[in-house]
């Protein structure tokens, strides 16, 4: 997964971390400072982009569900609002129907980088567990077709 043929996936993981971890950092202050938060605009940006996940990879690769065009056009279109309400709620002040205002508990730098390593291990366990067997099989898929297209070379 290194070298000049993954140069491009892997710039595309590491700016998919920077925004991802920009979701979460406003959350980790606030743990860490045990302060009121507004969440509205985090909830709908990672309700979207699980939408999102769960409609391209967790689905189809993982669960293994049959999803439909119009089902995953309607899903998309879901998620799509939800980040574009988040996004609206991220850039502006306009009012809301509803408030989503909540006071956590203090659980200091501490906390949070525990929390921050369970979910590090989580994402290793899924890596080892889910996104292993799918690259062995995207490898054998690959063979399979350099295969086929060297029968017609060889004749």
């Amino acid at each position: 997964m290194f070298g000049k043929t993954f140069a491009t996936t892997n710039y595309g993981l590491l700016y998919t971390a920077k925004g991802t971890a920009s979701v979460f950092v406003p959350i980790g202050s606030a743990l860490s400072a045990g302060k009121a938060f507004d969440f509205r605009a985090d909830v709908m940006l990672l309700i979207g982009a699980s939408l999102v996940f769960f409609t391209t990879f967790l689905g189809p690769s993982v669960l293994r569900l049959p999803i439909s065009r119009a089902a995953r056009s309607l899903l998309f279109v879901v998620a799509a609002a939800f980040i574009v309400c988040g996004l609206v709620l991220t850039v502006t002040d306009l009012p809301m129907p509803f408030s989503a205002k909540i006071v956590l508990p203090k659980i200091g730098w501490s906390g949070v980088f525990s929390t921050a390593i369970v979910f590090d291990s989580i994402s290793a366990l899924l890596a080892l567990f889910v996104l292993k067997p799918l690259r062995k099989r995207w490898l054998a898929e690959r063979a399979v077709e350099a295969a086929a297209s060297a029968e017609p070379a060889a004749e």
